[in-house]
């Protein structure tokens, strides 16, 4: 695991003043190589080990820390029941430890995205906003705010209902990110790498509803990386990884406060059809076309459907049974609203 500048440093210096305790390094070192080779029952192991040793030098120590962080980390990415629940309990003491070595210390921002990922995991999600904003105050003051959290902490302002807020970090994560990568091809592969951990917390949670928002914001992102490079030939990737968040959003049509999600495909059709690539483009029109639908808007859905039907009867060679199942879909819509669920 990746520490940061302070804390890897204050380790090694504490470490070469006290060669005496060979013990903790041992287990460390040790616990890191099961870490990278994903033998997480045993890295649990030795960083207890480690852990049990650093408590012995006091909490002030940095080995304190570092064990407490590593632990908190095997525990979340753990599919065990109650891995949330002991992630957040070392992610607390790794917080209150550092908390003591000074109000503002810069590792506690690691910390604190992981409460924050967690307490959405576990739908506690006024905390979650709380936790996320003060890790971006302490990146502010110490350097600038971090990406990944910019965009998770877009979940818990949903869910809380605060879309304004919501928004204007989604402003502020394009900034930053138009600031690192100069090159749009970049931009928009650094926002394919962003939506990773976001899209794989939703895969943790079974209640749709609680899903729901991550892959909004998901597909938000990519909506925003789409129009960094159509046409570009760059955009097949993006393309992709947006078809598969857009098949997800059916999760999204029972929720109306939700509804701008569901249509979110609609919005990034103007995107598609700046470049050739007219499947990607009629999938996505049928996955509009299925959530406009089911808000209860047939007559969009049958707008949407008509058009999917003109463009692929322009393929060459015609995909004859995507145009039967359209016209099926285009039946559905009119006779009722039927919510139809189009096999892409």
């Amino acid at each position: 695991m990746k520490l940061s500048p302070v804390l890897l440093s204050l380790a090694v210096l504490v470490a070469a003043q006290t060669p005496g305790q060979a013990g903790w390094r041992e287990f460390a070192v040790e616990g890191h190589r099961a870490q990278k080779a994903k033998q997480d029952d045993k890295a649990i192991s030795l960083w207890t080990k480690a852990l049990a040793e650093a408590e012995q030098l006091g909490k002030e120590h940095p080995w304190y820390s570092v064990s407490l962080r590593n632990l908190g980390v095997l525990y979340f990415n753990s599919n065990a029941p109650d891995s949330l629940d002991k992630a957040r309990e070392y992610f607390v003491r790794e917080r209150d430890a550092l908390k003591a070595l000074g109000t503002n210390y810069e590792d506690q921002a690691f910390g604190l995205q992981y409460l924050a990922r967690i307490d959405a995991l576990q739908g506690q999600y006024e905390s979650s906003v709380t936790n996320y904003l003060n890790a971006l105050r302490l990146s502010e003051k110490y350097g600038s705010p971090q990406p990944q959290s910019l965009l998770e902490v877009q979940v818990p302002l949903l869910m809380t209902r605060r879309e304004d807020e919501s928004q204007r970090i989604r402003e502020q994560l394009r900034n930053i990110v138009a600031r690192a990568y100069p090159d749009p091809v970049r931009q928009a592969g650094e926002y394919l790498k962003l939506t990773e951990k976001l899209e794989t917390d939703a895969a943790r949670l079974t209640d749709k509803n609680k899903s729901a928002p991550y892959y909004q914001v998901c597909a938000l992102a990519l909506t925003d990386a789409l129009k960094l490079v159509p046409g570009t030939g760059d955009d097949q990737t993006l393309l992709e990884r947006g078809l598969v968040l857009l098949r997800r959003s059916r999760d999204l049509r029972m929720q109306d406060k939700y509804k701008d999600a569901c249509i979110d495909a609609r919005n990034a059709l103007a995107v598609l059809q700046k470049t050739n690539a007219r499947k990607p483009m009629i999938d996505a029109m049928r996955e509009a076309a299925c959530n406009i639908n089911a808000l209860g808007r047939p007559n969009e859905a049958v707008s949407l459907t008509n058009q999917a039907i003109t463009l692929s009867e322009k393929m060459v060679p015609r995909p004859e049974a995507d145009i039967e199942a359209l016209k099926k879909e285009l039946q559905a819509y009119t006779a009722g609203g039927a919510q139809a669920k189009p096999q892409i």
